[in-house]
């Protein structure tokens, strides 16, 4: 085996997900994150193990692998799986003598992560012990911990932009500040307000929308009524305790642009950063739950600004000593400006679309087709088993009829009715057509 992917999407998100392991939303949070590891069968190419925190379905796996060309595939997971993917394989005896007799030893083993943390620093470490050679993408000696958390925060990501702004005047920040508690970052939404300002109020550390809220000033007809929405919203969830925040100018968004968040992805080795990609993030009500690339998405205007700005952070993230994935993510305003308001330094919710992108079409993806994801489709009111959710979507999977279009199912969970998806199609119009009729095939399914 040449690769070893280490599908830690929970784990990145680990202390998040312990303040609300005890809850009921909490630990359908958690469920949720594990299943996405199921994207991570795209990453890279052949000849790999797939370590996942539960199996990925035997009939998705058949079908995805004859998809991309794939014929040495193995997915393995831990027998007691935890959020903390790599500590939960670091235990599991088995599990470890099994990479060490399959791994060769004095050959050199690509480790693909989801996220760089300290528990998938040390399990590399201790794999490595056998006499494996890693090569890590993310070159996991160039940079001390502190670097990733403190990029992957709110307040540092600000921290980071007005220094850059300084010098590049095509990079624009909301106008905002940091709290200490809740309370006064309300006070800080009240002060937008009271100018007829809308606001954001983001907890130091969120994921996907989780942990945000925005006062919308037409929204409420004073603070008072803002204020005890804000307090409803936030007192049944641990992810606002004990955290600092920041709070900044909403803007409002031109979604025809990219649905009103476009995003760069980009990888920083040794020699610099380089785009992987450009997207349009898909949101509902806040919370991320998919991408869409390629064909129609971004004017080349849109598109060369993303990479301009992208390059400009990657190089002061390179300055740092950060190696590996990162994105960052903007608002469109109505005026056609580019705002940057968040960056993820890992691999992201568009990194297994990219790859099944190229798998699929090589370097001329972009130009070829449209794609469209969905991690989180709940698809009905009960869970179906995989074998009778495909036969279900069967008609629409790609290639429909043997042209060069359809659905590739990414995920499923086992315990709820939800599944992930790519469409991919001719052109934006057509895809989300497509996406229209894959919906309406599980409406008469209980």
């Amino acid at each position: 085996m040449r690769t070893v992917v280490v599908a830690n999407t929970a784990e990145a998100f680990e202390r998040l997900l312990e303040k609300v392991s005890r809850t009921d939303d909490g630990t359908r949070r958690i469920r949720h994150e594990m299943v996405l590891s199921q994207r991570a069968f795209f990453y890279g190419g052949d000849n790999k193990i797939v370590i996942t925190s539960h199996p990925i379905p035997e009939e998705l796996m058949r079908r995805n692998a004859a998809l991309c060309g794939f014929s040495n595939v193995l997915n393995i997971c831990p027998v007691e799986p935890t959020v903390a993917l790599s500590r939960a394989t670091l235990k599991d005896k088995v599990l470890m003598d099994f990479l060490e007799r399959t791994l060769s030893r004095g050959k050199s083993v690509s480790f693909l992560p989801y996220a760089v943390v300290p528990a998938l620093r040390h399990l590399v470490k201790e794999i490595c012990k056998t006499g494996v050679r890693a090569a890590v993408e993310e070159e996991l000696t160039a940079f001390p911990q502190w670097v990733l958390e403190y990029l992957d925060s709110k307040i540092g990501f600000r921290v980071e932009m007005q220094r850059l702004a300084v010098t590049n005047r095509h990079l624009l920040i909301p106008e905002g500040f940091v709290a200490r508690n809740a309370k006064e970052a309300m006070g800080i939404a009240e002060w937008f307000y009271a100018q007829g300002r809308s606001a954001v109020v983001k907890v130091n550390f969120g994921e996907s929308g989780w942990g945000l809220w925005v006062l919308k000033a037409e929204a409420f007809s004073d603070a008072a009524a803002a204020r005890k929405v804000f307090r409803l919203l936030i007192s049944p969830d641990p992810i606002w305790e004990n955290t600092l925040f920041a709070v900044e100018e909403f803007i409002q968004p031109d979604e025809s642009v990219a649905g009103g968040s476009p995003s760069v992805e980009l990888f920083i080795g040794n020699d610099g950063p380089r785009v992987t990609y450009c997207c349009g993030q898909l949101l509902e009500n806040g919370q991320f739950f998919g991408i869409e690339m390629g064909k129609g998405v971004l004017s080349r205007q849109i598109k060369d600004a993303l990479v301009r700005i992208g390059l400009a952070v990657g190089n002061r993230y390179h300055s740092l000593n950060y190696r590996g994935f990162c994105d960052i993510d903007f608002v469109v305003a109505k005026n056609g400006d580019l705002y940057a308001v968040e960056t993820n330094p890992r691999r992201t919710g568009g990194t297994h679309v990219y790859d099944l992108a190229n798998h699929l079409f090589g370097d001329s993806w972009e130009s070829q087709r449209y794609f469209l994801s969905h991690d989180s489709f709940r698809y009905a009111a009960q869970t179906l088993n995989a074998a009778d959710l495909l036969k279900v979507i069967e008609p629409l999977l790609f290639p429909i009829q043997g042209q060069r279009r359809g659905a590739v199912i990414t995920s499923i969970n086992p315990s709820d009715p939800v599944m992930g998806y790519v469409v991919i199609d001719a052109d934006r119009k057509s895809g989300k057509r497509l996406q229209q009729q894959i919906h309406a095939l599980f409406e008469g399914v209980r």
